[in-house]
């Protein structure tokens, strides 16, 4: 069984995330009383340490990230050269 992802909101609103293949193997079960819904996730998986780092350098979207210079989000405050390769890798 897969676990599923916590994500969590500028409100620090929680939502769970669940694989696909976890929502179909639920549903396979006959699970009614928990439904869970596959939603992507915008950040593939990146560390939510990261994450939190880049919302608070106004880097708020997955693709404001993408699209930044590898020198500004170095700049950003706990990311470094292999928190640099694991947003490059996951965006």
């Amino acid at each position: 069984m897969a676990e599923p992802t916590k994500l969590y909101d500028e409100t620090g609103a929680e939502t769970v995330v669940y694989a696909p293949s976890e929502v179909r193997r639920l549903m396979a079960a006959g699970n009614t009383t928990e439904a869970p819904i596959a939603t992507p996730d915008p950040w593939n998986g990146l560390d939510r340490k990261l994450i939190d780092g880049l919302i608070a350098a106004e880097f708020d979207t997955p693709e404001k990230a993408a699209e930044a210079e590898d020198a500004a989000l170095l700049a950003v405050k706990g990311i470094g050269e292999k928190g640099l390769a694991a947003i490059r890798e996951a965006l």
